[in-house]
């Protein structure tokens, strides 16, 4: 399972959730929304949807976080020192 989360606007974090089968066979989506308030948790009021693990947002998302953990392909390369 991992999770990927980002800032989708400065009072709200959005996290997708996957979780994989030991074959490595996708079996579960999640999306959850965590709203802020002055730079703070807002405490219950959360959200989390399932969702379909063969939806666009889901496809492009997965492959895209496996190559970054697996193969580094969208790392930012390194200035080279002087």
């Amino acid at each position: 399972m991992f999770r990927v989360s980002e800032m989708v606007t400065p009072n709200e974090e959005e996290s997708y959730y996957v979780r994989f089968s030991s074959s490595g066979v996708l079996e579960h989506a999640a999306v959850g929304h965590l709203p802020y308030k002055d730079g703070k948790i807002i405490r219950g009021a959360a959200s989390a949807k399932v969702i379909d693990i063969n939806s666009l947002e889901v496809k492009k998302r997965v492959p895209h976080e496996l190559d970054f953990w697996l193969k580094g392909k969208y790392r930012k390369k390194k200035a080279k020192s002087k």
